[in-house]
């Protein structure tokens, strides 16, 4: 009978402990749950390995209590894709499923991450050493977009390759508004619409000019299709390439006719036939004066073909 005293007491003893617990644990939430603690952060929603792109579908977020809130964490107000959605940065680090963001684990897309990251979807990288004078006297910044324009040596070309008989130097617009991704080791990096990180601050601090030196020849990095690297390949081997900067926002692309000596030859002929026409013209109405006859009478004067005379004095 005691026993079975014991055995109610301590359930009864156990149903109040629980309950005890739950109102603690009720309250708790309750005051974690208010509005004004609560801060919401960028969580990965996956597993993202190192060198992989933070999108917005790896990325979430949740609201936790501000004192949960990992030092360095990112928010929703931080941007991580542009207006066009293409993600701005990628992980340096792992980043395990359901881990806050943090800065110190990601990086701006070109600084830390290299020149892969930076390259549009579809296309390749590759690079051409230039003298300044080919290359806007080495005012290009990544991001820029150019034409590219070879003179091409048709005789030096076609002797070099082995099958002989060119005939002349001719010069062409070979692609049109190129995305240039680096000049030397400057890669494109969008710091405008970068997160407002204290490290990214630190860095736009620091100096963004070229590396390349005064003078002399320097390096640009270029992003072209796959079917278009081997042409560009070839001409930056066998032609002399210049790289013609577009204004901001000009992607239009106009039908550049080719230029050799002929071009020049036929716009001066062009020239000197509109010159002599214009000469013959000229000798033409001359000689009609000559050959006309001002006949007065009173104070009106007629002219009419042939010998001109002069009237009597009165």
């Amino acid at each position: 009978m005691q026993d079975r005293k014991k055995i109610i007491l301590a359930v009864v003893i156990g149903v109040l402990g629980a309950i005890f617990v739950a109102v603690y644990i009720n309250n708790v939430e309750k005051r974690f749950r208010t509005t004004e603690d609560l801060q919401e952060v960028l969580v990965s929603m996956e597993y993202i390995p190192a060198r992989t792109l933070v999108t917005t579908k790896n990325v979430g977020k949740i609201s936790v209590p501000k004192q949960w809130a990992q030092p360095g964490s990112l928010t929703p107000q931080d941007r991580l894709v542009n207006e066009q959605g293409k993600s701005l940065y990628a992980a340096l680090l792992p980043i395990e499923k359901g881990e806050q963001i943090l800065s110190n684990k990601i990086s701006l897309l070109g600084e830390e991450t290299g020149l892969a990251f930076t390259i549009p979807e579809g296309k390749r990288a590759v690079s051409i050493t230039l003298e300044d004078a080919r290359a806007v006297a080495k005012l290009l910044k990544p991001g820029d977009f150019v034409d590219v324009i070879v003179g091409i040596d048709y005789i030096k070309a076609a002797s070099s390759s082995g099958f002989g008989g060119g005939k002349e130097f001719k010069t062409m617009a070979i692609f049109q508004s190129v995305l240039i991704l680096a000049v030397e080791d400057q890669l494109v990096v969008k710091k405008v619409e970068a997160v407002e990180t204290g490290r990214d601050k630190d860095r736009r601090g620091q100096s963004s000019t070229q590396r390349g030196g005064m003078g002399g020849k320097f390096t640009v990095t270029v992003a072209l299709l796959p079917e278009e690297v081997t042409k560009f390949i070839y001409i930056r081997d066998s032609g002399e390439v210049t790289l013609v900067l577009r204004a901001p926002g000009d992607k239009a692309e106009k039908d550049i006719p080719i230029v050799d000596l002929k071009t020049f030859i036929k716009e001066e002929e062009e020239e000197k036939g509109k010159g002599e026409k214009e000469g013959s013209k000229k000798k033409a109405s001359a000689k009609s004066d000559e050959e006309s006859i001002s006949i007065i009478r009173g104070s009106q004067e007629e002219k009419i073909g042939g010998r001109s005379y002069q009237p009597f004095p009165k």
